[in-house]
């Protein structure tokens, strides 16, 4: 097994509050986990349902069976991290917790090396490592105004996210998009 791989299973698995419990002092890291003991908040609907009328989506990268937003779509025990090969137009709202590197590394490889497009939506974090490796001046970047109200897996909103979102996309841009 891969290190990406080892970290898809520990997000993924029983243990997953073993990241948290790894990245002690690291709140903009794990602040959404941390807040709500949760990782698997849905993209907000009306938001997907504007980028998917753009976009087209073929598949969600980072999905589980109750939050899939598109016909072909990956899970933790299908994981993206250690395909291949992805469709070619995707949709990624992935784990926001460490192992975001994974997820936002491995669309990046997606492009750079089979072309396959994927529009992420992604805490704004500008400081962070994989920003500055796999994003910035890499890919095409639309700052969300204000912040995101996730839905949990039963379909509620619940507070506002604590932090500001960015969709980010690699072999495509945002021109004529509209939110």
């Amino acid at each position: 097994m891969t290190k990406t791989n080892a970290a898809a299973v520990d997000f993924f698995g029983q243990d997953a509050i073993n990241i948290t419990e790894s990245s002690k002092g690291n709140f903009y890291q794990d602040v959404a986990h941390r807040s709500s003991g949760k990782d698997d908040w849905q993209t907000p609907p009306d938001l997907f349902e504007k980028l998917n009328k753009h976009f087209n989506f073929e598949c969600d990268v980072a999905a589980n069976h109750e939050n899939r937003l598109c016909n072909k779509y990956f899970t933790a025990e299908h994981s993206c991290l250690g395909k291949s090969n992805w469709a070619a137009m995707n949709f990624m709202n992935p784990p926001y917790g460490r192992v975001i590197t994974h997820f936002v590394e491995k669309a990046y490889q997606q492009y750079t090396d089979k072309g396959n497009v994927t529009v992420a939506l992604l805490p704004a974090r500008t400081g962070t490592k994989w920003f500055h490796e796999y994003v910035y001046n890499k890919a095409d970047i639309l700052f969300l105004k204000g912040r995101l109200y996730f839905h949990d897996s039963e379909g509620r909103l619940p507070n506002a996210a604590p932090f500001e979102s960015m969709l980010v996309a690699w072999g495509t841009d945002f021109n004529r998009l509209q939110l």
